[in-house]
């Protein structure tokens, strides 16, 4: 807090709202003390559907009446000890004034109250005219016990606690912002509607005119500023709809409304007071759907708007139809006004579920949890207040009691709540971690690592859609108002834009952020682990190729040149040539081209089935895919799979074609051997030996999974009993 010159004193937010708080709350203990200080027959009245008297429908046995009046009894009249005389037939104690069409109703019912009133003096005899002509002396005490109050009192006070306090704490956290400026302003003139309107429904038969005269005008005042504030809020949120003020200009006709109620200057045609609140309720309607075309751009403003229209209009909506409207058009309300206040309340949580899910004024979740906090509290106090007056208990053993049961029930429940609410509050980390430096270790380069960082992104905020945009990011950022994170890729110099979290549930907030930081950063120390087990394994690997080299290579050289006959120097040649392919497969900075590598698979093949009366049935189709650059683990790979699946042909059957076949499309090479040499029992036993898989088969399929390849061979796969090898390989070196 700090004051000084040309400054506001300023409050932090939690104590002013605590503040706000007690202030609501000691109006509703003044307006309760006013209500017990009435007049109190100790019965309880109701207006007869047949024009006739009041029926009796309680009497309280505390009360003055009790023993006198019983249920069912038909009070017509009353008569004051100086001889006054009122008729209470066609009197209902419980209307609401506001209901007249016009003024003159109006002003009628409330001077009938004022006589009534006049005739209920505490501590003087008060007589009641029965319907069958019997009379009731009775004499009314001055102050009514605290269970007289009836629940539509303490409804009434519970539903516009709760908006002022919704509207408060909006407004405590975003004091400089106009939308909740006239949030809470609205949620104050509800407070203020209920709690005067509490005061005159809590009325047993009659109170004095000028009194109510205060309470009903007060009402609609607080009611003018509920819909004062909405309205503004409609006009500021999310844009501003003028270059005047929308909400001077709302205020400015509200209070004109004002003024020719108060004066009763102009009467509206149909219903006095309930007219213009249809016309206000259209008037927000227009704002809305002005507010929702400048928005056609804005999909994040278009989410909130969603949300405020389905608080403003579904609930108001629902309250006008279920009490306005028929009261306005001369027919019974189909709810009672305590069920329309509560409907209307709705509103405001409405409000607090948005603030909550699309982070409405620009709230944090936290928001909410300070809202929690604060109920907690209350439940304690209020289970308490109940206990010590229910039960009887002593104010120590209640309190110990309230503890326990809030802890057991209402903690427990509000997780619930708040976690079908709010969704996980915590991104379960752990279950991605080991997924995620699995993926760093195994993946062949940078552009597999950063394949990994995006798919674990993926998992863990679930977002509705993930862009890759350009520019370096250092650190991750929040933007649009929650509506996207911006996350740093693992070393490329672009970054990604995730939009919405949870499939668009949330909005991203701080704890995100934190979150990206240590995920980035296990990611990132993974691949200098990963970088360095490479590089060691690539110098362990050019020693390896020096040794056999220089050592093997050399010895194999001598050997061959040392060769007593052929048959030696043809197997040494043969070992010689195995160990230079051996040391190309091993040399990371060698490679072939497809088109290079298939003329000499096809030269090299030829020259082994020739003088053997094997024709060999060689096709190929490329066409652009020829330029492919094969690396030294493919390149010998699939040229030791040709070669065995040849010598299995040569070994198990008595072929007279081999056809081979080579075709490439769309990044993948797909080659087929067909054998057409083996016979039906050949086919069989041929069968039983690649389903007993050989050894040469063993080392076929092994070759082709170290390069990513699918491999099968059956006698089944060809027509005419011919046998049928066929590898499916895809061209890009770590697929």
């Amino acid at each position: 807090m700090r004051l000084g010159s040309g400054q506001a004193l300023r409050v932090a937010p939690l104590p002013l709202l605590l503040s706000a708080g007690l202030g609501a709350g000691l109006l509703i203990l003044a307006v309760v003390y006013a209500s017990l200080q009435q007049a109190w027959l100790g019965v309880e009245l109701q207006a007869d559907d047949r024009g006739g008297g009041l029926l009796v429908t309680a009497v309280h046995e505390s009360g003055p009446s009790h023993g006198r009046l019983i249920r069912g009894d038909q009070v017509v009249a009353i008569r004051g000890t100086d001889g006054a005389f009122e008729s209470l037939v066609a009197f209902d104690p419980a209307l609401e004034p506001h209901g007249f069409r016009d003024y003159a109703g109006y002003n009628a019912y409330l001077e009938r109250q004022g006589r009534i009133a006049g005739l209920l003096h505490p501590g003087r005899t008060l007589r009641l005219v029965l319907a069958d002509g019997e009379v009731v002396a009775v004499q009314p005490h001055s102050q009514r016990p605290l269970t007289a109050l009836p629940d539509a009192f303490w409804l009434f006070n519970l539903f516009g606690l709760m908006a002022f306090l919704i509207g408060w704490a909006v407004w405590t956290f975003r004091r400089g912002y106009l939308p909740a400026r006239y949030l809470m302003i609205s949620g104050t003139g509800f407070f203020i509607a209920t709690l005067l309107n509490s005061a005159y429904l809590a009325r047993e038969l009659a109170i004095p005119e000028l009194y109510f005269q205060l309470l009903v005008r007060g009402n609609h005042l607080g009611l003018t500023l509920l819909l004062g504030g909405l309205l503004a809020l409609l006009a500021h949120y999310p844009r501003r709809l003028s270059s005047v003020s929308p909400g001077l200009l709302v205020f400015a006709m509200l209070a004109l409304y004002q003024v020719n109620e108060n004066l009763q200057l102009v009467e509206w045609p149909v219903h006095t007071f309930y007219l213009p609140l249809i016309a206000f309720y259209l008037l927000g309607v227009t704002i809305a759907i002005r507010q929702w075309q400048l928005a056609r751009r804005q999909p994040l403003d278009r989410a909130a708007l969603k949300w405020v229209f389905l608080s403003v209009f579904v609930f108001m909506g629902i309250s006008l139809v279920v009490y306005f409207v028929p009261v306005a058009f001369g027919e019974p309300p189909l709810l009672s006004q305590t069920a329309m206040i509560g409907l209307a309340t709705l509103m405001y949580f409405g409000f607090a579920l948005g603030v909550l899910r699309y982070r409405l004024f620009d709230l944090e979740s936290w928001w909410f949890s300070i809202w929690v906090w604060l109920l907690g509290g209350a439940a304690v106090l209020l289970v308490d207040a109940m206990l010590i007056v229910l039960l009887g208990l002593q104010p120590a053993q209640a309190l110990g009691l309230a503890v326990i049961l809030v802890g057991w029930l209402y903690f427990p429940m509000r997780q619930w709540v708040w976690g079908r609410i709010a969704g996980t509050a915590s991104v379960p980390v752990e279950q991605h971690l080991p997924e995620l430096v699995e993926g760093v270790f195994a993946a062949g380069d940078a552009g597999e690592v950063e394949e990994t960082w995006e798919a674990t992104l993926r998992k863990v905020f679930k977002p509705l859609d993930v862009e890759q945009r350009d520019g370096l990011l250092t650190t991750p950022r929040v933007v649009d108002h929650g509506a996207a994170l911006l996350v740093p890729r693992v070393e490329a110099p672009e970054h990604l834009r995730l939009l919405y979290a949870r499939g668009g549930q949330k909005l991203y907030h701080g704890r995100d952020i934190v979150l990206v930081e240590a995920l980035l950063g296990v990611t990132r120390r993974s691949c200098r682990v990963w970088r360095a087990r490479d590089e060691g394994a690539r110098a362990e690997r050019q020693r390896i190729l020096r040794d056999l080299h220089d050592d093997v290579g050399g010895r194999l050289l001598s050997l061959l040149h040392a060769s007593p006959d052929d048959r030696v120097a043809q197997l040494t040649r043969s070992a010689l040539q195995g160990l230079r392919e051996a040391i190309y497969a091993l040399d990371e900075g060698n490679g072939r081209y497809l088109e290079d590598a298939l003329e000499e698979w096809r030269v090299e093949l030829r020259q082994r089935l020739a003088g053997s009366g094997i024709e060999l049935d060689w096709t190929q189709r490329t066409s652009e895919e020829a330029a492919t650059r094969l690396s030294p683990r493919q390149y010998i790979n699939v040229k030791r799979i040709l070669s065995e699946a040849v010598t299995n042909a040569l070994r198990h059957a008595q072929p007279t074609v081999l056809q081979v076949s080579w075709h490439c499309e769309q990044g993948r090479l797909e080659f087929r051997l067909i054998n057409d040499g083996v016979s039906s029992a050949e086919t069989t036993a041929c069968g039983e030996l690649v389903m007993m898989e050989g050894r040469g088969m063993h080392n076929m399929r092994t070759r082709a999974r170290e390069i990513g390849a699918r491999i099968e061979a059956s006698p089944q796969s060809a027509p005419d009993g011919r046998y049928l090898v066929t590898l499916c390989m895809p061209l890009s070196e770590h697929a």
